[in-house]
């Protein structure tokens, strides 16, 4: 959203963007918060050889790896995503697609 001549103090930003928890950018931070929490880490990848690869790799406690790909609220992963989680999960590579707090508190729910 652009707000033309209307001055945005850094509070109101926040609140626009960093505090919607319905966004991409939101649900990853939180992500990356509840996995170090865990006893983990959330490594972001990027990958220019290979496109639609999940968003993070989470390494949690006892071994456990689980790949996720993150939406905003109601976004559905493009062709090209849905292909290379299907070949993941395909390899026994446990893959998710959050977009919402529930989804969070899904995977770590069966972290805890």
């Amino acid at each position: 959203m652009l707000l033309v001549g209307v001055k945005c103090d850094r509070e109101m930003r926040s609140k626009m963007f960093h505090d919607n928890r319905e966004s991409e950018k939101w649900l990853e931070r939180e992500l990356v918060r509840r996995t170090e929490h865990a006893g983990g880490v959330a490594y972001k990848l990027h990958s220019q050889q290979m496109t639609g690869f999940p968003d993070r790799l989470c390494l949690l406690p006892e071994g456990r790896t689980v790949l996720v790909e993150l939406k905003s609220k109601g976004r559905t992963p493009s062709a090209r995503q849905r292909l290379v989680i299907m070949q993941l999960r395909a390899i026994g590579h446990d893959v998710r697609v959050i977009d919402s707090v529930d989804g969070l508190n899904a995977l770590f729910g069966d972290a805890e």
